[in-house]
Parts: C-alpha cells; structure tokens; sequence
C-alpha cells in the first residue's frame, strides 16, 4: 500500500498491524508493506483511511475494493424513485 503524506505520520508513530513495513518514498507517499491473515477484516480497516491509500499490490485485493467502493456508491447514490 502507499499512504499519502497527509497521513504517513500515524503510520511511522504507531504500528497497526503487527507485521508491517514502512518505507518513506522520494514523492512524499510512505509505502507500507503488510502481511494479514483476514482480507475483509483488513479491508474494513483500510477503508477507514479512504481517500488517502493506494493499493500497490495484490491486484486481485485492488480489484475486491473498486468493486467494494463501485458497489458502495450504486447502493448510495442510484436514483430512487
């Protein structure tokens, strides 16, 4: 994952998940490497940082949250009549 710079701090202070990595990148962004056992534990957790992560890899779990965030904005945002 990369975290934005506006919330790299909270990462490089505190370790949230007990097997993570952090590297600070030259554009400001903080690369975190995680290894986690629960993928949707992990996504509902991540989600609290919205807007500011991108997922590097895997890419089957980048695929899983644009169809998460997809699913989310067609439940909230569809005209209802």
């Amino acid at each position: 994952m990369h975290f934005a710079p506006e919330i790299k701090e909270y990462f490089l202070r505190r370790k949230w998940i007990k097997e993570q990595e952090c590297k600070e990148l030259e554009n400001g962004w903080l690369e975190v490497k995680f290894r986690v056992r629960g993928v949707e534990v992990f996504k509902h957790w991540l989600y609290r940082w919205l807007p500011y992560f991108k997922v590097i890899s895997p890419e089957w779990l980048k695929k899983e949250i644009v169809k998460d965030l997809k699913r989310a904005l067609e439940n909230n945002f569809q005209n209802k009549k």
